[in-house]
């Protein structure tokens, strides 16, 4: 185990985190169909509004990792939840379809940071398990892409 103090709040952050995720991937194919409607998007337009957000997960999936290497995993885990927060909340205020997909854009690099931040700080808590603790991390993905769609 890691010398880390806050060994289980730490995991916990990581695991959620990746969830959340995993939660969003399939919540924004799902709501699709109302964010069209109540931004005004036609069909062009939401197919490069979800775009734009796997173009933020795309390039920002290579930032998680690397920030991580020079700063805390925890430090940039954190960055990328307010990165989240912040551009949800200001999604849809604006009918600028351009701004709209900027912060889904934000949104997707907020998740893209967090999938190479927390695999980072997962593998650094449990040095020799990376394996085992890779693999039940991204579980948690895979069951926050399950209860997306419920949601």
């Amino acid at each position: 185990m890691s010398k880390t103090k806050n060994l289980v709040p730490l995991t916990l952050a990581a695991f959620s985190s990746l969830g959340m995720v995993g939660l969003y991937h399939t919540i924004l194919g799902t709501a699709l169909p109302a964010i069209r409607f109540s931004l005004q998007l036609d069909i062009s337009q939401a197919g490069h509004l979800g775009s734009s957000a796997w173009l933020g997960f795309a390039i920002a999936i290579f930032a998680g990792g690397a920030l991580s290497d020079v700063m805390r995993s925890q430090r940039v885990l954190m960055a990328a939840c307010w990165m989240i927060g912040l551009s949800a909340l200001l999604f849809g205020l604006w009918m600028t379809f351009l701004l709209n997909c900027l912060f889904i854009g934000m949104v997707g690099a907020g998740t893209g940071i967090i999938v190479g931040s927390s695999s980072a700080l997962v593998l650094e808590l449990f040095p020799g398990k990376q394996g085992r603790i890779i693999n039940f991390q991204h579980s948690f993905y895979a069951l926050g892409a399950i209860a997306g769609p419920f949601l």
